[in-house]
C-alpha cells in the first residue's frame, strides 16, 4: 500500500475513533487541518460520521463544506445514508429549506430519510407540516418505523390532535408496535396526558408489557401539568415500587407538582435524594425548580442554599430567587439580588424584570421603578409584553401615581385581560370607583373580555358607591357568561353588593340559587344580615349553616360577635351563646375573646363575664376590661363598669378618667366610694 495511503487510512481511522468516543470537535478540527490530504476521496460511509459530529455542534459552517464535496462525488443522491443525514443536520440547524432541498434531489427515499424530514419539521413546531410529509410517505407506501410513529404521535399531543392521535395509536395495536416498543407506548401515554386524557394516559401504561422511566414520567407530568398533584405523587412511589429508578425528568416533574400543594415535606425529601444523587450541582433544571419551590412557599433562606449550592444560576433561577423574596415583601433583597444577577453577567429577561418592579411596588421605591421603566422603554418590552405591562401598571398604582399607571397603560398596544384588571384595581384601591366602572365599559368596548377578577373588581366599585343598577347589570352579565356556577368568589362579591345596598331578599335570593354554598358565601351572607342589624336572620343563618354540614369559622365568630356587640341581641341571647361559647374554644384568637365579653353582659350576667376574662392571657384581659368600661356607659352597665374600674386601676390604666367623667353623678360617685 502507499505511503500516502497508510496516512490518509491512518487520518480517516483517527477522525473516525474521535467521533465513536463523543470527541466532536477533535473530529471535525483533525478533518478541516487534513482534508486536502484525503485528496477529497474517502470512502462515502466517512461522511455520515462527520455530519454526524456537525449535528451535534450545530457547526452548520463545516457542514456546508462537507455538503460540496458529496456534491461534487455524485453522493448525495444516490447515497441514502449520506442525504439522510444532511436532512436531519440542516433540520437540527432550523434550516428546513435546504433539508427539503436534499430531500427533494434524493433519488430513493426510505423510511429513514422520511422520518428525518418529519421529526425535523415536528421539533421545530412547525407541526402541520411534519404531519403533512407523515401522510406523503404513506402515500408513496414507504412504511412508517417506530421512530416516525413516535414522531406522529408526539406532534398529536403537542397540538391536540386527537383525531389522528386515536389513529395512529390504533394503527401501532395493528402492526405490534405497543408490545416490541416500549418508547411507542411512552409516546403515547404522553400524547394523553396532553391532551388532558389522564385515565386513557393510564390505561395505556397500565397495558404495556415493559414500562420504563420515560413511560411512567409521562403520566407523572401529565397528572402535575393538569394539577392531579396526589395522583403524581402516587404515580411516582408506584413507579419506585416495580423498582424503576427516577431519571432527572422524572425528579423534575414531581418536584413540580410539589409547587402548588406546597408540599414541602415532599420536596425536601427529593431534594434528600437529589443530593445524595449527586445531580443538585449536575443538573440546573432540579436545582431551579427546588429555588422557585422555597422562594414560592417562603423559605427564602432554605432557597438562597440551594441557590448557592448550584453550580451554575441561569435566568430562570435568578427569576425564581428575585420573585420569591418579592412576592414575600421583602423587596429590598430582591433588588439586591437583581443587581447581583446583573454584576456577575446575567441579562434579565421580561419576567425578572417584572419582578424586579414587583419589588419596587413593595418598597414603593418610585424612583427605582422609573428608571426600570426606562430600561424596558429602550429594550421595547413596554408595548407588547403583558406580564411587563401588567408589572409596570401594578407599580405605579401601588405606589400612588394613578397617572403614571394611566400614562403606561396607554402606551401598552395589546392590552390584555390582566393589565386592564392592574389599571381597574388601582382605581377602587384609591377609591375612584366612577374611574374603575368607566375603565371596565372601555375595556369591553376594545373587545376584551371580562375575566372573574374583572367581575370581582366592578361588584366592588358599585359597592363602594352604592350603584345597585351597574352592580344588577354585571350580575346578568356574570350569569350570561355561566362563570356564576364555576368561581364562588363572584357569588361572595354579588351577596356583598346586596347586602352592603341592603338589598337583603335580593341577597338570600342569590344564595338560595347557588349550587354549591360553602364557608365562604356563608360568611357573606352572615356579614350582609350583620350590617342591616337583621338579628334574627342572623342567628338562623348560623344555625341553618350548621344544618347545612358547615362548621362555622373564626371569620363566622368575628362576624356574629360583632354585630352582637352593637345590637345586644338579647333576644336570642341563649341560642347564640351556646353557639359562640362553643366557637370561642375553638378559635381563641384575640379578637374573639374581646367580643365575646358581650355574651355574659348583654345578660347582665357579671359573674360570667369575670369567669370568662379571668380564664384569657393577661395582655387580653386588659383590651377586654378597657372595652367594657368605656362600653358600660352606653348599656347602662354601672355594675360592670365599676368592676372594670377596679381592674384598670389596679394596672394604672388612666382612660378611667373618661368613665369617670361620663357616667351619671350618682354612678359616678359610687364608683369613687368604693375605691
Amino acid at each position: 500500500m502507499p505511503a500516502s495511503s497508510l496516512v490518509e487510512q491512518s487520518l480517516i481511522t483517527s477522525i473516525t475513533r474521535h467521533a465513536a468516543e463523543g470527541r466532536p470537535y477533535h473530529c471535525l478540527s483533525l478533518y478541516r487541518k487534513h482534508r486536502k490530504q484525503l485528496n477529497g476521496l474517502p470512502p462515502s460511509h466517512f461522511f455520515p460520521v462527520l455530519l454526524k459530529a456537525c449535528t451535534s455542534l450545530k457547526d452548520v459552517e463545516t457542514g456546508f463544506i462537507l455538503h460540496s464535496d458529496v456534491v461534487s462525488m455524485g453522493l448525495v443522491e444516490v447515497d441514502l445514508f449520506i442525504s439522510t443525514s444532511l436532512v436531519d443536520l440542516y433540520m437540527k440547524c432550523d434550516l428546513a429549506f435546504k433539508a427539503c432541498q436534499v430531500f427533494n434531489k434524493a433519488h430513493i427515499r426510505n423510511t429513514a430519510l422520511w422520518t428525518a424530514l418529519i421529526s425535523g419539521f415536528i421539533e421545530n413546531g412547525r407541526i402541520e407540516e411534519g404531519l403533512g410529509y407523515a401522510t406523503m410517505m404513506e402515500g408513496e407506501a414507504i412504511f412508517p418505523n417506530a421512530v416516525t410513529y413516535v414522531c406522529i404521535i408526539r406532534a398529536c399531543g403537542n397540538i391536540v390532535s386527537l383525531g389522528k392521535g386515536y389513529e395512529t395509536h390504533a394503527e401501532v395495536s395493528r402492526k405490534g408496535f405497543l408490545k416490541e416498543n416500549v418508547f411507542v407506548g411512552s409516546a403515547l401515554v404522553d400524547m394523553y396526558a396532553k391532551c388532558g386524557l389522564l385515565n386513557r394516559a393510564k390505561e395505556v401504561l397500565d397495558n404495556l408489557p415493559i414500562r420504563n422511566v420515560c413511560s411512567w414520567t409521562a403520566l407523572i407530568a401529565g397528572y402535575a401539568d393538569h394539577g392531579y398533584c396526589e395522583k403524581a405523587f402516587e404515580c411516582y412511589e408506584h413507579m419506585q415500587s416495580e423498582g424503576v429508578s427516577p431519571n432527572v425528568t422524572a425528579l423534575a416533574s414531581i418536584l413540580k407538582a410539589c409547587i402548588p400543594q406546597n408540599s414541602l415535606d415532599k420536596a425536601q425529601e427529593l431534594h434528600c435524594e437529589i443530593e445524595r444523587r449527586g445531580l443538585i450541582a449536575k443538573e440546573p433544571i432540579l436545582g431551579s425548580i427546588l429555588v422557585h419551590l422555597y422562594a414560592n412557599s417562603g423559605l427564602l433562606i432554605k432557597a438562597r442554599h440551594t441557590f448557592n449550592a448550584l453550580s451554575e444560576h441561569d435566568v430562570v433561577t435568578w427569576t425564581a430567587l428575585i420573585g420569591g423574596n418579592a412576592g414575600h415583601g421583602h423587596g429590598e433583597i430582591a433588588l439586591m439580588f437583581f443587581d447581583r444577577m446583573r454584576l456577575e453577567g446575567g441579562f434579565p429577561n421580561p419576567s425578572t424584570f417584572a419582578c424586579a418592579l414587583k419589588a419596587c411596588a413593595c418598597l414603593k421605591e418610585t424612583k427605582r421603578g422609573s428608571k426600570l421603566h426606562l430600561e424596558l422603554e429602550s429594550l421595547g418590552l413596554t408595548t407588547d409584553n403583558d406580564f411587563v405591562g401588567t408589572s409596570l401598571v401594578d407599580m405605579y398604582v401601588k405606589c400612588g401615581l394613578l397617572v403614571e399607571a394611566q400614562q403606561a397603560f396607554e402606551k401598552i398596544s395589546n392590552r390584555s385581560c390582566e393589565i386592564w384588571n392592574a389599571l381597574i384595581g388601582g382605581y377602587i384601591e384609591h377609591e375612584r370607583n366612577e374611574a374603575a366602572i368607566e375603565c371596565c365599559k372601555k375595556m369591553q368596548l376594545e373587545g376584551v373580555y371580562p375575566d372573574p377578577i374583572t367581575y370581582m373588581s366592578m361588584l366592588r366599585a358599585c359597592r363602594g358607591i352604592g350603584s345597585i343598577n351597574n352592580g344588577m347589570e354585571v350580575h346578568s352579565e356574570i350569569v350570561r357568561t355561566g362563570l356564576l356556577t364555576r368561581h364562588p368568589a363572584l357569588c361572595n362579591s354579588l351577596l356583598e353588593l346586596y347586602a352592603k345596598c341592603g338589598m337583603l331578599e335580593l341577597t338570600q335570593e342569590v344564595f338560595n340559587e347557588l349550587p354549591i354554598r360553602n364557608i365562604f358565601t356563608w360568611n357573606s351572607l352572615v356579614s350582609g344580615y350583620s350590617w342591616a342589624d337583621e338579628s334574627c336572620n342572623i342567628i338562623s343563618s348560623l344555625e341553618a349553616m350548621t344544618l347545612d354540614g358547615i362548621e362555622p369559622d373564626s371569620v363566622s365568630l368575628f362576624t356574629v360577635c360583632h354585630a352582637y356587640s352593637r345590637s345586644g341581641l338579647c333576644t336570642y341571647h341563649h341560642r347564640f351563646s351556646e353557639v359562640v361559647e362553643r366557637l370561642g374554644n375553638t378559635f381563641p384568637d384575640y379578637k374573639h375573646h374581646i367580643f365575646m365579653n358581650h355574651v355574659p353582659d348583654s345578660a347582665d350576667n357579671l359573674a360570667k363575664v369575670k369567669t370568662m376574662v379571668a380564664n384569657m392571657p393577661s395582655w387580653c384581659k386588659r383590651v377586654n376590661w378597657t372595652r367594657m368600661l368605656s362600653e358600660s356607659r352606653y348599656l347602662g352597665k354601672s355594675s360592670l363598669g365599676k368592676h372594670a374600674f377596679e381592674f384598670s386601676l389596679s394596672n394604672m390604666h388612666l382612660s378611667l378618667v373618661s368613665l369617670i367623667w361620663n357616667t351619671k353623678f350618682n354612678e359616678r360617685d359610687q364608683i369613687k366610694e368604693n375605691i
